[in-house]
């Protein structure tokens, strides 16, 4: 039976008033806002309101994990690496069938088999639809989806400039979700909803861009320079400073267009290379950095990363100047999440638990994302660039490899609904 002490203790913390609890969640990290919840109900009701979190205590990463049940499953897990514990968001039919393409701030990208992309919040379950990706309109190149109506399961792709081509080449529709949309990347904006979203879509070096708004019925192309159409865009960034999408191809130009004037293209820099690696952008500290990652195999279950290089592109550079500078073994103190995520840059004053000078990166090579390659182990971890390890921390054949893991790092503006996290 409960002590007069012990209830008197619970009525004085549950009697604290509103203003002073968000307050103090105002001044923690997110888990500890979770933790508070358990309190009392008093707390929990308060804190399902949303609330504003200050950017110095707001900004959390977490690693989003498929539940058990997959694509079918209403929840999602957030593994926190500062805290080395996970937490369940559930309910979140938000997600059902559906798999999570693309994330940047507070905001998720997800997409089903139809390739209807959506936003979503986690946290607050809103949710806003965007333009189908069944019908990109790309006539130079033919590089569009259609479903073929004898096998409803399937769709056709028109690939490349081939005029003549009289049908399209058939896909499931799973295996060309995964293989074909390679990235959706919101725009960021501290202040609401992401304005603008760019898709990258297409098959191995032949990855081109499109772009839309929430609300517009269709998207538009990002016409991309005729040296790149062949070379494939490898990632895509937004710069919240000048509202520009910062893209690199497999042969390392850098290139930058506004949303509100797609047509125009700079060129930030050329250096003509090989295409095998995976790149990244990644704005850090004010400076534009570019990552390569080499893998030590292109097939699975050898498949797996074995070293990252980190060059700071000279934006402002002079003739003569060298368009890539080697950043060496340092990150200047932070670290580096990539993958599928929009790529960002932390410091340990931010996210203190987080090492700095590493790389953290999770698996989104297209081919290895595929439904061949759901039962081989993720190649997910951390990488020293001082002592050049790696640190795994998912297990071989981890039952969180479906949907693929991507990283999530909510801003200052969070807030929290009737999902309960557990």
């Amino acid at each position: 039976m409960e002590s007069e002490w012990e209830s008197g203790r619970q009525s004085r913390w549950g009697n604290l008033p509103p203003d002073l609890i968000l307050s103090i969640a105002g001044r923690v990290f997110l888990p500890d806002v979770v933790r508070a919840r358990g309190v009392c109900r008093q707390w929990a009701q308060v804190l399902r309101k949303p609330c504003s979190l200050p950017a110095a205590a707001a900004t959390f990463p977490f690693l989003i994990l498929s539940s058990e049940h997959g694509e079918q499953s209403e929840s999602c897990n957030l593994l926190s690496l500062p805290e080395s514990c996970c937490y369940r968001v559930s309910p979140l039919p938000e997600i059902r069938n559906r798999r999570i393409i693309g994330s940047n701030g507070n905001w998720l990208v997800t997409l089903n088999l139809a390739l209807e992309p959506r936003l979503l919040n986690p946290f607050t379950r809103e949710e806003a639809p965007l333009p189908s990706l069944m019908a990109i309109p790309d006539p130079e190149y033919r590089c569009m989806c259609v479903p073929l109506e004898s096998i409803s399961t399937w769709v056709g792709f028109y690939y490349e400039d081939d005029a003549q081509q009289s049908s399209p080449t058939p896909y499931p529709m799973n295996l060309f979700r995964d293989l074909c949309i390679r990235k959706i990347v919101p725009s960021s904006d501290d202040n609401g909803p992401p304005t603008a979203i760019v898709a990258a879509y297409g098959f191995e070096c032949a990855v081109r861009l499109a772009l839309a708004r929430p609300g517009d019925c269709a998207w538009t192309l990002v016409p991309l320079p005729l040296s790149l159409n062949k070379d494939g865009v490898s990632d895509v960034v937004h710069n919240s400073k000048d509202g520009r999408f910062y893209a690199v191809s497999r042969r390392e130009v850098v290139l930058a267009f506004h949303p509100d004037n797609p047509e125009h293209i700079t060129i930030i820099s050329t250096a003509p290379c090989s295409c095998d690696e995976k790149r990244y952008l990644v704005f850090s500290s004010d400076n534009l950095l570019m990552v390569e990652r080499y893998q030590s195999s292109i097939f699975r279950p050898n498949k797996c990363s074995d070293a990252f290089q980190v060059y700071k592109i000279n934006m402002q550079r002079e003739e003569g100047d060298l368009t890539f500078t080697d950043t060496g073994q340092h990150l200047s103190g932070r670290c580096l999440m990539l993958g599928n995520n929009h790529s960002i840059s932390l410091s340990q004053e931010q996210v203190p638990g987080l090492k700095e000078n590493c790389i953290y990166f999770t698996d989104d090579y297209p081919d290895d994302l595929s439904q061949h390659y759901r039962d081989h182990p993720p190649d997910v971890g951390v990488f020293d660039m001082e002592l050049r390890t790696f640190d795994r921390f998912l297990p071989d054949y981890s039952s969180y490899t479906w949907p693929p893991p991507i990283w999530e790092v909510y801003g200052k503006e969070l807030g929290f609904s009737e999902a309960a996290i557990l």
